[in-house]
């Protein structure tokens, strides 16, 4: 598969405008930032069913309190999108501590029981292997052949040379949808495989028999939209819009209630529009699956 990888950087950025099959989105780095656009390409990824992940920039300092940052401001995401650990060496006073990185990966499987991508250049690949496979976690790698502009490619240059879930080939990456430079990734893996990343040990706790977080749903209908996305993001997306529409059913019924004390309206005639209208917004809910 063919994604990308954003943070506020990339402000603005449509993704149904821009072809890729996933995207891995900046959540926070260290114990203060939260990044302000992290949500909304959340809630977009969901809605045109593509697979996502989230990532914390590590900058040293107290690892743990870095790992419960990243699930504190993620704790809705766990389970349902990738999670991933930022190892570079601007702005982490902890670089080339591997232990530390190894207390932050820690504390994220020891709280959500999944164990992170860990992203790092393939300068240091020799020394965040062992921390990865120590952790049975996988890697992300970044190497460019150059600093030139370049679009999708099926087989970046020294594919192969080293052991990773994904790999990371350009930062200066040029794709339709977007006027600016973008970090271009190529995932060895298929959506149903992130989604089984992303479950972690709530993809092992499910019995075989059973309907899974990770099982995918082929066709599936949201809100009119087609596409092919994770049980888990179904529900994920789910329990957002009833929120909302609980939310907007509440406001409706008190303006409803209030017009029909103003006009002496018929209670019954106002008790069957309030009705209708939650009807209509429940039916937007509605999942259809196209059985093969």
């Amino acid at each position: 598969m063919q994604g990308i990888d954003i943070s506020n950087w990339q402000q603005g950025l449509d993704l149904s405008a821009v072809p890729c099959d996933f995207a891995i989105m900046k959540a926070t780095e260290g114990t203060w930032y939260t990044d302000p656009c992290c949500d909304g390409w959340v809630q977009q990824c969901i809605e045109l069913g593509k697979p996502w992940g989230v990532y914390c920039y590590v900058n040293g300092g107290d690892a743990q309190a870095e790992a419960d940052f990243f699930i504190d401001q993620c704790a809705g995401y766990v389970h349902h999108g990738l999670l991933c650990v930022d190892w570079e060496s601007g702005g982490n006073d902890a670089w080339g501590d591997l232990d530390y990185l190894g207390s932050v990966v820690d504390r994220i499987i020891e709280r959500t029981g999944v164990k992170p991508l860990i992203y790092a250049s393939a300068s240091v690949y020799d020394d965040v292997v062992s921390v990865a496979d120590d952790r049975d976690c996988g890697l992300w790698i970044a190497q460019y052949a150059n600093m030139q502009s370049t679009g999708h490619q099926d087989a970046p240059w020294n594919e192969g040379a080293y052991d990773c879930v994904i790999r990371q080939y350009a930062s200066t990456g040029w794709v339709d949808g977007w006027d600016g430079a973008l970090d271009l990734d190529k995932a060895y893996i298929s959506a149903e495989q992130w989604a089984k990343y992303a479950a972690g040990d709530a993809a092992a706790d499910e019995g075989d028999d059973d309907m899974q977080l990770t099982d995918m749903i082929t066709d599936g209908t949201i809100m009119g939209e087609t596409s092919d996305a994770s049980v888990g993001n179904c529900l994920y997306w789910a329990e957002q819009n009833t929120e909302k529409i609980l939310t907007e059913v509440a406001a409706l019924s008190a303006a409803v209630e209030a017009l029909a004390k103003a006009q002496g309206a018929d209670p019954e005639a106002i008790a069957q529009t309030v009705e209708d209208a939650v009807k209509a917004k429940l039916d937007g809910l509605r999942l259809t699956v196209k059985a093969d």
